[in-house]
Protein backbone atom coordinates (compact mmCIF):
# COMPACT_ATOMS: atom_id res chain seq x y z
CA UNK A 1 0.00 0.00 0.00
CA UNK A 2 1.09 3.41 -1.12
CA UNK A 3 1.51 5.91 1.50
CA UNK A 4 1.02 9.14 0.32
CA UNK A 5 2.44 12.16 2.43
CA UNK A 6 1.53 16.05 2.07
CA UNK A 7 4.28 18.56 2.28
CA UNK A 8 3.17 22.44 3.63
CA UNK A 9 5.14 25.73 3.22
CA UNK A 10 2.75 27.38 5.92
CA UNK A 11 2.53 31.29 5.53
CA UNK A 12 -0.39 33.56 6.82
CA UNK A 13 -1.06 34.79 3.00
CA UNK A 14 0.32 31.68 1.67
CA UNK A 15 0.09 27.85 2.61
CA UNK A 16 2.09 26.38 -0.70
CA UNK A 17 1.51 22.49 -0.85
CA UNK A 18 2.87 19.19 -2.16
CA UNK A 19 1.93 15.33 -2.58
CA UNK A 20 4.94 12.87 -2.47
CA UNK A 21 5.31 9.07 -1.44
CA UNK A 22 8.14 6.80 -0.37
CA UNK A 23 7.70 4.43 -2.89
CA UNK A 24 7.91 6.48 -6.17
CA UNK A 25 9.67 9.01 -4.19
CA UNK A 26 9.25 12.19 -5.89
CA UNK A 27 6.94 14.79 -4.58
CA UNK A 28 4.81 17.08 -6.88
CA UNK A 29 3.56 20.29 -6.24
CA UNK A 30 0.11 21.21 -5.59
CA UNK A 31 -2.47 24.49 -6.14
CA UNK A 32 -1.48 27.07 -3.44
CA UNK A 33 -4.10 27.27 -0.81
CA UNK A 34 -4.62 31.18 0.68
CA UNK A 35 -4.02 31.61 4.10
CA UNK A 36 -6.46 33.52 6.58
CA UNK A 37 -3.75 34.38 8.95
CA UNK A 38 -5.81 32.20 11.55
CA UNK A 39 -4.15 29.34 12.05
CA UNK A 40 -7.11 26.93 13.29
CA UNK A 41 -8.66 28.19 9.98
CA UNK A 42 -5.68 27.01 7.94
CA UNK A 43 -5.43 24.15 9.38
CA UNK A 44 -9.06 23.42 8.72
CA UNK A 45 -8.24 24.13 5.16
CA UNK A 46 -5.03 21.63 4.72
CA UNK A 47 -7.33 18.93 6.54
CA UNK A 48 -9.73 19.34 3.93
CA UNK A 49 -6.65 18.94 1.16
CA UNK A 50 -5.44 15.98 2.89
CA UNK A 51 -8.37 14.52 2.99
CA UNK A 52 -8.96 14.71 -0.51
CA UNK A 53 -5.32 13.69 -1.68
CA UNK A 54 -5.86 10.84 0.66
CA UNK A 55 -2.51 11.71 2.87
CA UNK A 56 -1.82 9.32 5.37
CA UNK A 57 1.08 11.77 6.83
CA UNK A 58 1.99 15.33 6.64
CA UNK A 59 4.98 17.09 6.64
CA UNK A 60 5.24 20.99 7.75
CA UNK A 61 8.07 23.17 7.06
CA UNK A 62 9.73 24.81 10.04
CA UNK A 63 11.45 27.89 9.61
CA UNK A 64 15.02 27.72 11.54
CA UNK A 65 17.84 30.14 11.97
CA UNK A 66 21.15 29.80 10.21
CA UNK A 67 22.67 28.33 14.06
CA UNK A 68 19.29 25.81 13.80
CA UNK A 69 17.38 27.85 16.10
CA UNK A 70 13.21 27.73 16.04
CA UNK A 71 13.15 31.96 15.41
CA UNK A 72 10.31 33.86 15.14
CA UNK A 73 8.56 32.58 12.50
CA UNK A 74 8.95 29.36 14.03
CA UNK A 75 6.15 30.29 16.86
CA UNK A 76 3.55 30.54 14.28
CA UNK A 77 4.02 27.53 12.49
CA UNK A 78 4.23 25.69 15.74
CA UNK A 79 0.44 27.07 16.89
CA UNK A 80 -0.50 26.27 13.25
CA UNK A 81 1.09 22.95 13.90
CA UNK A 82 -0.61 22.00 17.03
CA UNK A 83 -4.10 23.06 15.33
CA UNK A 84 -3.56 20.52 12.43
CA UNK A 85 -2.42 17.78 14.91
CA UNK A 86 -5.55 17.79 16.23
CA UNK A 87 -7.88 18.29 12.89
CA UNK A 88 -6.16 15.78 11.12
CA UNK A 89 -5.72 13.06 13.97
CA UNK A 90 -4.74 10.16 13.87
CA UNK A 91 -2.62 11.37 11.07
CA UNK A 92 0.95 12.26 12.29
CA UNK A 93 2.30 15.59 11.48
CA UNK A 94 5.86 16.07 11.88
CA UNK A 95 7.51 19.05 11.07
CA UNK A 96 11.24 19.34 8.74
CA UNK A 97 13.94 22.01 8.62
CA UNK A 98 12.90 24.19 5.82
CA UNK A 99 16.14 26.92 5.46
CA UNK A 100 16.98 28.16 2.50
CA UNK A 101 13.89 26.48 1.14
CA UNK A 102 12.24 29.68 0.03
CA UNK A 103 15.51 31.16 -1.69
CA UNK A 104 15.81 27.89 -3.32
CA UNK A 105 12.97 27.99 -5.00
CA UNK A 106 13.67 31.55 -6.14
CA UNK A 107 16.89 30.72 -7.55
CA UNK A 108 15.38 27.72 -9.25
CA UNK A 109 13.06 30.03 -11.02
CA UNK A 110 15.58 32.42 -11.74
CA UNK A 111 17.24 29.61 -12.95
CA UNK A 112 14.36 28.39 -15.33
CA UNK A 113 13.89 31.51 -16.59
CA UNK A 114 10.08 31.66 -15.59
CA UNK A 115 9.16 34.94 -16.47
CA UNK A 116 6.53 35.51 -14.23
CA UNK A 117 4.30 38.50 -12.58
CA UNK A 118 5.24 39.07 -8.96
CA UNK A 119 2.00 37.66 -7.91
CA UNK A 120 2.18 34.63 -10.03
CA UNK A 121 6.12 34.38 -8.80
CA UNK A 122 5.17 33.99 -4.83
CA UNK A 123 2.81 31.82 -5.53
CA UNK A 124 4.93 29.40 -7.21
CA UNK A 125 8.02 29.92 -4.67
CA UNK A 126 5.30 28.92 -2.18
CA UNK A 127 4.30 25.60 -4.28
CA UNK A 128 7.91 24.79 -5.34
CA UNK A 129 8.87 25.51 -1.37
CA UNK A 130 6.56 23.24 -0.16
CA UNK A 131 7.63 20.28 -2.64
CA UNK A 132 11.66 21.21 -1.84
CA UNK A 133 10.47 20.48 1.73
CA UNK A 134 8.27 17.09 0.90
CA UNK A 135 11.57 16.01 -1.32
CA UNK A 136 14.06 16.44 1.38
CA UNK A 137 11.82 14.58 4.04
CA UNK A 138 10.90 11.88 1.53
CA UNK A 139 14.90 11.57 0.51
CA UNK A 140 16.20 10.92 4.62
CA UNK A 141 13.65 8.86 5.12
CA UNK A 142 14.21 6.65 1.50
CA UNK A 143 17.89 5.91 2.88
CA UNK A 144 16.85 5.12 6.15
Amino acid sequence: MMVHILGIDYGSKRIGCAIGDLETGIAFGLPLLDGVADPTKDAMAVAALADAQGADRIVVGLPKTMAGEEGPAAAGVMAFVERLRAAVAPRPVETWDERLTSAGAERALRHAGADLGRKKKREQVNTMAAQMILQGWIDAHRRA
